[in-house]
C-alpha cells in the first residue's frame, strides 16, 4: 500500500521541514488546514483517494508562544486533537498516528534523569495540554486498533529554529552571533536536551515505514551529554564568538534525558557535539531539500 501522510502544523518549523522532506522523497503528503472543519477535510480526502486508502497522521502542533492564555492553549492543542479523532471516527482514514509531543509533560521534575517511566508532573497549561493530547490519541488508537507513537521532544534545532521555535540552544547561538548577553544557570549540569531537525526527519521517515515496531512513548534527545558551560563555549567556538555570560542562581533542578529506549529501538540519534556542529554550520537549509 502506498504511504500517504496527513500532516498538521505544516506552517510551523518542524511541520514545514517535514513537508518539504517527504515531498522531496516522493511521499504523498496532505497538510491539514486550520480554519476548515477537519470533518470536511477528511470527507474530501476520502473521496479523493477512495475509502481503501490509509494515512499516517504526523501531528506537528506549532510551538505555543510564552504567556499564551490557557483557554487558547486548550483550543489549539486539546480541541484540535479531539476534532481530528472525531473526523477519523467517521471516515477511518488513519492506519497510524505519530504524535510529536514535548518534554514539557514532565514539568520541573526533581529526578536528574528523565526516562519514559518518569511520572509526568505538568505545572504549565502547555505541558498539561500535551499530556492530554497523548491520552486522546492513545484512547482513539486503542478504539480503532491502529498504532500510535508519542515522540516527546526537547528543543529541536536547525536553520530558522530561533525565529520559529525558540529554545535554549537556539537562543545561545542567536545571542553569540549578535553579541548579546546570556543569563544562564547550573553551569555544571549535564545537557542533552536537543534534537537536530535532520535527526528528527530521519526518525519520522523510519516511523512512518514501521509504525508497528515503535514503542508507544519515546523520549528523544542527543546522546553523550555535555555540561552546560562546555556547550556554550562549544557553540561560541564554532561561531568564532566571545559570549558574555552571567551565571545566575536558580532553584530549578537540572535534568538530562535518557535515550536508552530510543537507542534500543535503533533510532538514528546523534551526539550532542554533532548536533551542535550541524546547527552552527547551518546544515540542512530549506533549499537543500527540507530544512
Amino acid at each position: 500500500m502506498e504511504l500517504r501522510i496527513l500532516l498538521t502544523g505544516a506552517n510551523g518549523f518542524i511541520g514545514s521541514c517535514a513537508h518539504k522532506y517527504f515531498v522531496s522523497t516522493s511521499v504523498s503528503v496532505d497538510p491539514l488546514i486550520r480554519g476548515i472543519p477537519l470533518a470536511e477535510q477528511f470527507r474530501l480526502l476520502n473521496i479523493k483517494y477512495s475509502s481503501s486508502s490509509k494515512f499516517i497522521l504526523i501531528h506537528c502542533a506549532s510551538a505555543t508562544p510564552i504567556n499564551t492564555p490557557p483557554d487558547i492553549i486548550f483550543q489549539d492543542n486539546i480541541r484540535f486533537a479531539l476534532d481530528l479523532c472525531n473526523a477519523n471516527h467517521v471516515y477511518k482514514l488513519l492506519s497510524g498516528i505519530i504524535n510529536l509531543s514535548s518534554m514539557s509533560v514532565y514539568g520541573q521534575h526533581l529526578s536528574p534523569l528523565i526516562t519514559e517511566r518518569t511520572l509526568p508532573i505538568c505545572l504549565s497549561p502547555y505541558g498539561a495540554s500535551k499530556l492530554a493530547v497523548e491520552q486522546i490519541f492513545s484512547s482513539h488508537s486503542t478504539l480503532h486498533d491502529i498504532q500510535c507513537t508519542h515522540l516527546r521532544l526537547p528543543g529541536v534545532v536547525g536553520p530558522g529554529s530561533f525565529e520559529r521555535s525558540r529554545n535554549l540552544v537556539s537562543t545561545i547561538k542567536h545571542n553569540c552571533i549578535h553579541d548579546l548577553p546570556l543569563f544562564l544557570s547550573n553551569p555544571d549540569s549535564l545537557f542533552n536536551n536537543i534534537v537536530h531537525i535532520s535527526t528528527l526527519l530521519d526518525i519520522l521517515s523510519d516511523a512512518c515505514a514501521s509504525t508497528s515496531s515503535y514503542p508507544s512513548v519515546i523520549n528523544l534527545a542527543s546522546t553523550n551529554p555535555l555540561c552546560l558551560s562546555e556547550l556554550v563555549y562549544l557553540i561560541a567556538n564554532h561561531l568564532n564568538a566571545k559570549p558574555t555570560i552571567t551565571w545566575v542562581s536558580r532553584s530549578q533542578t537540572p535534568f538530562t534525558i535518557s535515550t536508552d529506549l530510543a537507542v534500543e529501538n535503533g533510532l538514528p540519534l546523534i551526539s550532542t557535539r554533532t548536533a551542535l556542529a550541524r546547527f552552527c554550520a547551518n546544515e540542512y537549509t530549506p533549499d537543500a531539500f527540507a530544512c
